[in-house]
Parts: C-alpha cells; structure tokens; sequence
C-alpha cells in the first residue's frame, strides 16, 4: 500500500515540475523520511497533550532533535520499531522530567553532569548508514558541543532562578542521548567484530 501512495506522490511530483526519472528514489525517500519524521513529532506532541504536558514535550522535542541529529547514535533496523521505541521512550521521559521538576538536587546535577561528558567524549556516533568522514564528524562535534553548552546554560540559569521546568527537560533529553551514543558504540563494536570474523 505504501509503494502505492509513494507512486502516487511521485507522479504529481513529476506534473508539478521538471524532474528527471532517475531522482525518484531521492525524492520519495525524503518525503518518506519527512513523513515519518512529522509522524513522530506529531505522536510525541499528542503524547504531551494526553499526559497534561504539553510544554514539556515542545521543550523536549525543541532540545532533543537538533541534538540527536548531530550526535547519531542508535538507530532501529525497521521504521516502524524506531516509532515505537520514540513513543515508548518519550512517554518514559514525560513522566521522569515530571519527577525531576520537583526533585532537582545535586544528585540529579551529577548526573547530568556525567551524560553530558559522555556525550561531550563520544559524539557524533556514526550509522552504518549514515557514516561520516572526518570533515563532518568536526562539524558535527563541534555543533553537538556549541548546543550541549547552550542548553547547559539556559537550564542552569533557570535552575538558579526557579524554574526548574527546562532543566528537568534537560537532565531527560541529555540522559537519553548519553543511553543512545553508548547503545550506538555498542552497536558499532559489536558489528566490527562480527566482520572481522
């Protein structure tokens, strides 16, 4: 049914412009992924609505996807077990930063503190299918590091003056990267050794 609608798509794409045949799968698999992108979006917002927090998971996407982007980090072998494993997580994390916002004390700093040299250490973590070289992999350090100092701040900030809303979004979004950078060297370690077999 998928390669229908996909079939679909691409015969307005080619009415609407001036395409050459041999770029269809480029262009299906962007809208694919964007569709795919926009439905865990979507699922997550909808997840903040159902679960009375709304703000928390803006905030949570607003920190997490410009993060996970420039880090890596594991990826699920189908779509659909990547879906369920972003909505399993982001209702795990909805409830933990519901916890932080009224328990954040030094324990949950040290913590935060840790995930973020993890991240700072290993990030990006590349894909099988989406390896780096060694220019992006700079880039991508350096955008991951400028974003961690950035939410870094702003949380800390907020902490100092009582709001405690963004930095238990905080504390989430970067232990849930520190969880997915390690599970993707893993991942990584375990496929080389494999192949080197």
């Amino acid at each position: 049914m998928t390669e229908k609608i996909m079939e679909n798509v691409w015969k307005e794409i080619k009415a609407a412009g001036n395409v050459d045949e041999e770029d269809k799968e480029i262009y299906l698999f962007g809208i694919y992924q964007g569709l795919i992108f926009l439905l865990n979006v979507v699922t997550a917002l909808l997840t903040g609505i159902i679960l009375d927090m709304f703000l928390e998971s803006v905030l949570f996407l607003i920190c997490f996807i410009p993060l996970r982007i420039f880090a890596g980090g594991y990826h699920a072998k189908t779509q659909f077990r990547c879906y369920v494993m972003s909505t399993v997580t982001t209702v795990i994390l909805l409830y933990l930063i519901a916890f932080l916002q009224k328990n954040m004390g030094v324990d949950v700093i040290a913590v935060y503190i840790v995930a973020a040299c993890i991240i700072w250490k290993f990030a990006p973590v590349q894909d099988k299918n989406k390896p780096l070289d060694l220019d992006e992999q700079k880039k991508y350090r350096k955008r991951v590091r400028s974003l961690l100092i950035l939410i870094s701040c702003v949380s800390g900030g907020l902490h100092l003056w009582g709001n405690d809303v963004v930095p238990a979004v905080a504390v989430s979004v970067v232990c849930q990267l520190a969880i997915v950078l390690i599970w993707g060297k893993y991942k990584n370690y375990t496929l080389d050794c494999t192949s080197a077999v």
